[in-house]
Parts: structure tokens; C-alpha cells; sequence
């Protein structure tokens, strides 16, 4: 995020946050992960303990940056200020060095194409002025070293090339406080500046996600294929992408984290092989991979080889257990379609049983949910809102909160989580059951109105993937927990643990509230042109087989 973003997002920064941020980072590290440090990169970090503050800041400064090679001269900090005597002591603990050669990439990246051509102007012609990508094809062509590369440019610009050292260290420490390579020290940005606050569920070295030293490097591995992978899309060689499977299904860990990140490699790399028309290859990534969508695209292509036998036994070990939502729904559609194929009867259709109204409101502007809220409103219900996901996702939040943010091993290592690391993988529930099944008991014991208000006024604020804060008030609260029957709550609560990833999206738009136990509708609005999607057809439908008065709003444009 760059940082003149974060200093509109709010209150102003301490000048010195993102060295603190850093430390702060290391502390937990340190404390948790020290272990699993190599001797050199230890001491790397101890090195940098030891330095002046002004030291510290430059390292943080630049090693954050794209580099690792700089122009000293470019360097400009208020809050450090002369940028030599900082970057001495980093140059006497080998946290720098200065860079005495210059490829061709880090040239075009530093120098201008002005400063470039004025620096090679016998060599190359003072009259020409050619784009950048062209000079330095130019430049590449001389026989010239990188060393004397650098040493003609620093010369004759009068400016000095550094080269920070630790990078690999400090993304590495940031993959051991996140468990992940996606975030950054942003985070901690963020929640110096007010935007995000995170409860305070315990931390302990027995929550690490990384075991051992060898996960985490099996971890990194993957992030590399992942690169190579990504290189790939650029090409799309046939060969290549043999290789990249066969380095996938290489990959071996006995870390949750790590075998989950190579899960997902796997898949990706098989979708890519189904399309490059090398379905074997294609259905020995997804054997070897157990995390959705691996065994609906493993089914499909056994479907489109032909092998129906194989496909249609398959497909029933998979309705079995299904892994999630999409994958039950996609598989109970196959395993109809090759029934179909074999026996030449056509399955029956479940047909919806949800209700469809429809509703005329004369054209104007403003969400046609909010819209057709209004006239719902004026029929006489005491209250009625546009909630869509939030209603239920935000009462299963406040229900759970206590077992969401449970100190279950590997759920939570660092700070800044809006929930456990497992929150929308299916085993959650399985790791969680019997305390989720305590709290059920106990929800049906105790009176849910005060005990649910007592969550909101304990946890509002805190970040929570479950909870919207901008809808989840105590009236809400109070008012939905009067009218929507516990029996229903619990059901939507018990398809929310099945599959959290699926079923937390899809629900009604609009609850319509009254004013006693039972009296309330859940509608999904849809405006013209506007269809139903598969998720919100089986919200609707479950929802209606629990009981609940669920349906369609559909509105048309016209008179009322």
C-alpha cells in the first residue's frame, strides 16, 4: 500500500511505525520461530538488533522495497536523515554492500533513458534517440562488464550503488508470522491506524503452522512452482507443463498448511493439463489432491474418456461424504447425467419449493432491494431490512464467537486474524465438534435474546470474517432472535458448519420482521433480467424444507 494512501486512510502515522511494526513482527518470530532459523540467518537478525536506530530504519526502508540494489542519491527521509552515516553501520554488519556490478534489468530499472544514452554517447551516437527497451538492447551489446558498467555510471553521475542484503531473511520472516506468503506488514499498518482491531485469542508455540524447518522450505518450494507456473501461462509448452506436474507431485510435507498449498497447486496445474489436452496427466494431479474442486474435475474427465463405470462408482463414493456445497451439487448432476448414459432413464428433477411473488414498482433509481424494502414496508411489517448474507452469517458469529476463536492448534499465529486459519476449510466443525455441540446446548438453554446482545456488546468492533458491524446492531439483533424460531437458527447454523466457505454467501436479500415469535419472511429480490444463481437456489430451498418462509421477490417496472 503505498504511503500516501495510508496517510489518507485515518490518523497520522508515528514516523517511525513501519520500524516498529518490524520489530514487532521479529519479536513473535523470534519467541516462536527461532528454532527453525538457519545459524546465518539468526544472526543476520542479531546483526541488526545491534545497529543505531537510524541504521535499523534504512534497512526496514529499503528492504521492504522493490531491489535490492539503490541509488543512495535517490534516498530521501526525514525521519532519518543523513542517509551515509545510517548506511555505514549496515555496510560494518554486512546488511549492505556496495554493488559493484550492474546487469542489464537493474539498469533499466534505476536509470533514466536520458541518464542511460548520455552515459554511452561515444559508444552509441549522441544524434539517436531511441526508447528505453532499444537502448538497452544497445547497452547489452557492448563489450562491457557489469562491473565497469556500474563503475562508467556511478562516475559519471556522480552517485553510489548499495545492494541490501537480508531480503530472503526478512520474506521469510514474514511467511513464519503470517503462516502465508500473501500478507504483509500492511496489516500491522492498518491496525495502527484504527481500521482494523482484532481480538485477543491466545498465541503459543503449540499454534505454529510451521513444524519444522523442512515444511516451511517444502512451503517456499511451492511458492516457486507457483512462480514457474505462472511463467508458464506466457509460453504454454506442452513440456513445460509435463514438468511442472511432475515437480507438483513431488512435493511432500506432513504439515496441514503446507500439504493444503500444494493441494492447490495440484489443481491448478491439472486445469491447466485438461485444457493443454493431457487429461492422464491432468487426472494424476487430482488423485493426489484432496481439496476442492480435485475429485468433481477428476470425475469429469474419467466422463470425457469415456470410462462411465469408473466415473458413475466414483461419483458415488464421493456423494458419501462430499467435501463441500459445489462439489455435491456438481457430482449429484454428473452421477444423473451418467445414469442417463448407461440405463437411458432421465432422473426426475426436484422441483423448487420455494414460493415466487411478484411485485411492480413504478421505474426510478436506487437498488432494487432497498426499493422493493420500502414497499414491503408500507404493507405493515414492523420492520424490514436489507440484510443478504449478513443476518445469519453475523448471528452464527455472535453464537460461536467463543469456539470460532478456540486456541485449537494451528488455528491462529499472528495478530492481525479475523478468524481461525481453518474457518472455511470442512474440517472445521470436525475439529471443533463437540464444543460446537456444547454451545448448541447451552443456546438452547439460556435466554439467546440477552445472551446474543451480551456478545454484541462484548465483541463489537472486533474483526470477524462472521460479523458486519454496519448491520449487526443490538436492534437487529433483538428483533430477528424474537421472531425467527431458535429450531430455524439452529438449522442455518448446522448448513453454515458443513461448508462456511459455500454457505455463507447466497442467503435472502430482505428480512421481513413483525412483532411476535414466528412472524417474519425472507425474500430474495431479483429485478428484471435478473436470475436466481445455484447457491441462492439451494439456500432457498433449504431454507423452505426447514420450515422457513422463504421465496422470490420478483420485481417488475410499472404502474403499481
Amino acid at each position: 500500500m503505498p504511503e500516501a494512501a495510508i496517510a489518507g486512510a485515518g490518523p497520522a502515522l508515528p514516523p517511525l511505525y513501519y520500524l516498529h511494526n518490524f520489530e514487532a513482527l521479529w519479536r513473535v518470530v523470534d519467541a516462536r520461530y527461532a528454532d527453525l532459523l538457519l545459524p546465518e540467518e539468526l544472526a543476520q537478525m542479531r546483526r541488526f538488533e545491534a545497529l543505531p536506530r537510524a541504521a535499523r530504519c534504512l534497512f526496514v526502508r529499503l528492504v521492504l522495497r522493490v531491489g535490492p540494489v539503490f541509488r543512495v542519491g535517490r534516498l530521501h527521509y526525514p525521519e532519518i536523515g543523513d542517509i551515509d552515516s545510517a548506511l555505514a553501520p549496515l555496510i560494518d554488519s554486512d546488511l549492505a554492500s556496495d554493488c559493484a556490478a550492474l546487469d542489464i534489468d537493474t539498469l533499466g530499472s534505476l536509470f533514466t533513458r536520458a541518464e542511460i544514452q548520455r552515459c554511452h554517447a561515444v559508444e552509441l551516437g549522441e544524434g539517436q534517440r531511441p526508447n528505453k527497451p532499444t537502448l538497452l538492447m544497445a547497452v547489452a551489446g557492448l563489450e562491457e562488464s557489469d562491473a565497469a558498467r556500474a563503475q562508467r555510471l556511478c562516475a559519471a553521475l556522480d552517485e553510489r550503488l548499495i545492494r541490501i542484503e537480508g531480503g530472503d531473511t526478512v520474506r521469510l520472516l514474514q511467511l513464519l508470522f503470517f503462516g502465508n506468503s500473501r500478507q504483509s506488514l500492511v496489516d500491522f499498518v492498518l491496525s495502527d491506524l484504527g481500521v482494523a482491531s482484532y481480538w485477543p485469542y491466545a498465541l503459543s508455540k503449540a499454534q505454529r503452522v510451521f513444524s519444522s524447518r523442512g515444511a516451511v522450505d517444502v512451503y517456499r518450494q511451492a511458492d516457486a512452482l507457483a512462480e514457474r507456473h505462472a511463467l508458464w501461462q506466457d509460453g504454454r509448452d506442452r513440456d513445460t507443463l509435463r514438468t511442472l506436474a511432475a515437480d507438483a507431485l513431488g512435493l511432500a510435507s506432513d504439515s496441514d498448511s503446507v500439504v493444503r498449498r500444494i493441494h492447490r497447486l495440484r489443481n491448478r496445474i491439472a486445469r491447466d493439463c485438461e485444457r493443454a489436452g493431457l487429461p492422464d496427466t491432468a487426472l494424476e494431479l487430482y488423485v493426489h489432491s484432496e481439496q476442492h474442486p480435485a475429485r468433481e474435475r477428476r470425475l469429469r474427465v474419467l466422463e470425457a474418456q469415456g470410462a462411465t463405470d469408473e466415473a458413475l462408482a466414483f461419483a458415488g463414493r464421493v456423494l458419501v461424504q462430499p467435501w463441500c456445497e459445489d462439489e455435491q451439487a456438481a457430482v449429484t448432476t454428473i452421477r444423473q447425467r451418467l445414469l442417463r448414459r448407461i440405463h437411458g432413464t432421465r432422473a426426475l428433477r426436484r422441483r423448487d419449493r420455494f414460493s415466487t411473488r411478484e411485485m411492480r414498482l413504478p421505474p426510478g433509481t436506487g437498488r432494487v432491494e432497498r426499493r422493493a424494502a420500502e414497499a414491503l414496508q408500507a404493507e405493515g411489517w414492523l420492520s424490514v431490512r436489507h440484510v443478504e448474507n449478513a443476518l445469519f452469517n453475523g448471528l452464527f458469529g455472535l453464537a460461536f464467537w467463543d469456539e470460532v476463536f478456540a486456541a485449537v492448534p494451528g488455528a491462529f499465529h499472528h495478530p492481525f486474524q479475523a478468524g481461525p486459519a481453518d474457518m472455511f476449510r470442512s474440517d472445521f466443525q470436525l475439529r471443533r465438534r463437540p464444543a460446537l455441540e456444547r454451545r448448541l446446548q447451552q443456546l438452547a438453554a439460556c435466554d439467546l435474546e440477552a445472551e446474543l446482545l451480551r456478545m454484541v456488546s462484548r465483541c463489537a468492533g472486533y474483526q470477524c470474517r462472521w460479523i458486519d458491524w454496519r448491520v449487526i446492531t443490538p436492534a437487529l439483533v433483538q428483533d430477528a432472535v424474537r421472531c425467527i424460531p431458535f429450531r430455524h437458527l439452529v438449522a442455518v447454523w448446522r448448513r453454515l458448519l458443513f461448508d462456511p466457505r459455500e454457505n455463507r454467501r447466497g442467503q435472502p436479500d430482505l428480512v421481513l420482521l413483525g412483532g411476535r415469535a414466528g412472524e417474519y419472511q425472507l425474500w430474495e429480490v431479483k429485478g428484471p433480467g435478473d436470475a436466481l444463481q445455484p447457491h441462492q437456489r439451494r439456500w432457498l430451498n433449504y431454507l423452505c424444507d426447514i420450515g422457513a418462509p422463504a421465496g422470490v421477490l420478483k420485481v417488475v417496472w410499472g404502474d403499481a
